[in-house]
């Protein structure tokens, strides 16, 4: 097997990108890169919790444990430094500004707080391959702030005006490196704008109309350079929506019927191109786990997989 492409493009060169595309496509995952894990934190059964859910490339729960540092449920989270994840803001009785940081093992290694502005609500991507964004929220309002991090998870920013203030929105990375969060609430109804970011995390622009508005939903990147947003409550009930943007940020379908109806869910990345939605709310706090593989296609739900909770957050790592 050669590690280069046996084909060449156009120009007989290869970007980077292009050699990486041409590794996924011939499933040289866990050979060439390393394979990722998911982590799932925090949420809330009717008190917030400190849980820790943690997954492995192959989507198989591994395990929980409790009080990885402060307890709170409406945060966000996303991969840092390549193989990392971080947790960021959310409610614990008042919003906070805490960032929770794990390594490449899914271990704990400690919480600060004075990060940006505090606010619950929100979501986050990586951004530039190796960085985080957090983005928008609500603190007594649906706000519009953007907070980032750099490749170590240092706290490096925050900035106002990027598109429509909202909340109960959901984010992931696309194209490798860019950030697309979508959907949400902005203070008077559903919507269904979808606002983009770079790969130096700056704003690029916003849309509407992809797809159906709703609120309390999840994304993640899939296929290695795209995102899939799944499930939420349209204003009237919890939906199975799953809709799909390519590689371009631009919106390519949605459908019905991915498995068990629920909000106030999360989702990440797993085994570095397939997609992990789990936990939410039905009726009841539920410990649902949904997988897509790197088609985007859904491949079935289990329950059981640890503490049933909702508005918690994910993240991938390793």
């Amino acid at each position: 097997m050669s590690y280069f492409p046996s084909t060449s493009n156009s120009t007989g060169r290869w970007s980077l990108m292009e050699i990486r595309n041409e590794i996924m496509g011939q499933n040289w995952i866990g050979t060439v890169f390393s394979g990722t894990n998911a982590i799932f934190g925090y949420g809330e059964i009717g008190s917030v919790l400190d849980t820790i859910t943690r997954f492995d490339n192959t989507g198989t729960y591994v395990g929980s444990e409790e009080n990885a540092g402060t307890a709170r449920n409406g945060l966000a989270a996303a991969s840092y430094g390549g193989d990392k994840a971080i947790f960021g803001f959310g409610y614990n009785g008042s919003t906070v500004d805490t960032i929770t940081r794990f390594d490449n093992t899914g271990t704990y290694v400690g919480s600060e707080e004075s990060a940006g502005t505090a606010r619950n609500g929100l979501a986050a991507a990586s951004y530039g391959g190796d960085k985080a964004i957090f983005g928008f929220g609500y603190t007594t309002a649906a706000v519009n702030t953007i907070t980032r991090f750099d490749s170590t998870g240092t706290y490096v920013g925050s900035e106002e005006s990027a598109g429509t203030a909202r909340t109960g929105h959901a984010a992931a990375s696309y194209g490798g490196d860019k950030a697309i969060f979508g959907f949400g609430y902005n203070g008077s109804s559903i919507v269904d704008t979808i606002t983009r970011f770079d790969n130096t995390g700056t704003y690029v622009g916003s849309e509407e109309s992809a797809g159906t508005a709703r609120r309390y939903l999840a994304a993640a990147s899939y296929g290695g350079d795209k995102a899939i947003f799944g499930f939420g409550y349209n204003g009237s009930s919890n939906v199975n929506t799953i809709t799909r943007f390519d590689n371009t940020g631009t919106y390519v379908g949605s459908e019905e019927s991915a498995g068990t109806a629920r909000r106030n869910l999360a989702a990440a990345t797993y085994g570095g191109d397939k997609a992990i939605f789990g936990f939410g709310y039905t009726t009841e706090n539920v410990n649902t786990i949904t997988r897509f593989d790197n088609t985007g296609t859904y491949v079935g739900s289990q329950e059981n997989a640890g503490t049933e909770r909702r508005e918690l957050a994910a993240a991938s790592y390793g």
